[in-house]
């Protein structure tokens, strides 16, 4: 893989919103349909401990870790502006942003659903 190919494929700016997103089993899954890509399945529990919001980071940083709900799901998605996903999970958390190259990272992460 060449890395400078790889980081403009997942640029923010370079990255269209997805063409369809849909949540999966009761919120238990997040799926987002791509032109051009190959769509992305993430499970909620992966999306939750991914959080990025300044009180899961400082938790992260701290050596922590994030709190959460065993059995937490997706309540509701929203955009969140052109580039990002509002995500609110069943555990009442809804502060982090999930960016479009955020998600496709995770699921290039192995962390997709499919497990």
């Amino acid at each position: 893989m060449n890395p400078s190919t790889d980081e403009q494929t997942l640029d923010d700016h370079a990255i269209d919103a997805p063409l369809e997103v849909h949540l999966h089993k009761g919120g238990q899954r997040l799926e987002l349909r791509w032109a051009g890509r190959p769509p992305t399945l993430l499970d909620s529990l992966t999306l939750r401990l991914a959080c990025g919001c300044a009180h899961c980071e400082a938790a992260r940083q701290h050596g922590r870790p994030v709190s959460h709900d065993d059995g937490v799901t997706l309540d509701s998605v929203a955009l969140a502006g052109h580039t990002a996903l509002q995500l609110s999970f069943s555990d009442g958390h809804d502060r982090g942003r999930y960016p479009w190259r955020y998600l496709l990272e995770l699921a290039a992460d192995g962390l997709s659903a499919a497990r």
